[in-house]
């Protein structure tokens, strides 16, 4: 005697067959589902980073390194730290950096990079900037610097440290964060 013969299978159904219309009907139902979810979640405006106390972190360095560091003193409050590191440039040189940005210049941005001079470090800083000649800031020389590439301008002062100042802002920007320089006293 043989086994019985299994019932036969249930005809496919009719939304397993792939038609056009089928993948259709599917495509929109995701694409509905995509747009709900952008839609349901909240985005921000943009990338803003939070300030940071540049000054403290100076501080410590000063204390630390014994480097005589200047950051701006008595700046416009829309100004804020949101980098300030210490820590080996490209070429190895300890380098302090503060970056600053504005609330109110549009995102405009100034970087303040100061170390020890080594060979290469400014270079390095420079990159492929032209120097351009030289400003008197508060009895203090300081030669300007443009990049073409980077359409960046560039101030450059060399004493117990040499300090870099650069930016998206102009020129008069530069030299206004020149002079508002001071010696960063060290943490206690």
């Amino acid at each position: 005697m043989s086994a019985p013969l299994p019932p036969p299978a249930p005809p496919p159904s009719p939304y397993s067959l792939g038609s056009l219309p089928n993948m259709a009907r599917s495509l929109l139902v995701i694409g509905a589902l995509v747009a709900l979810l952008v839609f349901a979640v909240p985005r921000g405006d943009g990338m803003s980073q939070p300030a940071i106390d540049a000054q403290n972190k100076a501080a410590w360095t000063v204390k630390e390194s014994g480097l005589p560091l200047e950051l701006p003193d008595d700046w416009d409050s829309t100004w804020r730290a949101t980098t300030a590191s210490y820590a080996p440039g490209p070429d190895g040189t300890p380098t302090f950096t503060v970056v600053y940005q504005s609330d109110a210049s549009g995102g405009e941005v100034v970087t303040i990079r100061q170390a020890k001079d080594a060979p290469g470090w400014l270079a390095e800083s420079l990159g492929d900037a032209q120097r351009r000649g030289q400003v008197v800031i508060d009895g203090r020389t300081w030669q300007t610097w443009w990049s073409s590439r980077l359409s960046r301008s560039f101030l450059v002062s060399r004493g117990e440290l040499t300090t870099v100042i650069t930016g998206t802002g102009t020129q008069q920007r530069l030299e206004e964060v020149a002079g508002k320089l001071r010696r960063v006293t060290a943490a206690s």
